[in-house]
C-alpha cells in the first residue's frame, strides 16, 4: 500500500492534495509514517491507543529535545472522562444528516504516525444502539465532521470493488 500511494503521489501534479482513506489493516506505521505532509489519512483509531500531548521543549534546557509530550488518556478512558464533554454534533454520513455526540482531540499517536499531530474523533451514538468508535485524521486542522464525512465516503468505494467483482 505505500509502494502504491508513493506511485500515485509520483504521478499527482504538485499541487494537489491527496486524502486517502482507510480501514483498520491500512490505518498502520508502515503506511502512515511514510506518507508526505501534503497527502492525508483517515481511518479508524483502536480505543486502547497510546496517545500522547505535543512535546514541550524548554529553550535551553541541555540533552535531546522530547519527542512526545504526557500520556494522554485512551480513547476509550477519553470516553468515560466526565471532564470532557460530549459535544453534539450533525454531520453527513451514508447520503443522511446523523446526530453523533463527539469528544475531538489533536494529538500524536507516537506509534502509527511518529511526530505528525493528528486529530482524533471519539463519536457516540446519542441512543447508545451503536458502539463507540474512534477515528483520526493526518490533518491536524481537520474539523470533526470532515473527518467522520471523509471516512464515511469510503464505503462508496467498498460496494464499487465488491460489484465490481462479483460481476467479473
Amino acid at each position: 500500500a505505500g509502494d502504491l500511494l508513493d506511485l500515485v503521489v509520483h504521478w499527482l501534479p504538485a499541487d494537489r492534495r491527496l486524502t486517502v482513506l482507510g480501514d483498520g489493516e491500512y490505518a498502520c506505521s508502515t503506511v502512515v509514517q511514510r506518507l508526505p505532509r501534503d497527502v492525508t489519512f483517515v481511518g479508524p483509531v483502536c480505543k486502547d491507543a497510546a496517545l500522547y500531548a505535543q512535546p514541550n521543549h524548554v529553550p535551553g534546557k541541555r540533552g535531546r529535545k522530547p519527542i512526545r509530550g504526557d500520556r494522554l488518556p485512551t480513547p476509550s478512558a477519553l470516553a468515560s472522562d466526565e471532564t470532557h464533554p460530549w459535544v453534539p454534533l450533525t454531520a453527513k454520513i451514508y447520503g443522511r444528516q446523523v446526530k453523533l455526540l463527539t469528544k475531538t482531540i489533536r494529538c500524536l499517536w507516537y506509534t502509527v504516525a511518529k511526530g505528525r499531530l493528528v486529530t482524533v474523533v471519539l463519536t457516540r451514538d446519542p441512543r447508545r444502539l451503536l458502539e463507540d468508535r474512534v477515528f483520526f485524521s493526518t490533518d491536524a486542522a481537520s474539523e470533526p465532521a470532515e473527518v467522520l464525512e471523509s471516512y464515511a465516503r469510503r464505503w462508496e468505494l467498498e460496494v464499487c470493488f465488491r460489484a465490481i467483482k462479483q460481476t467479473m
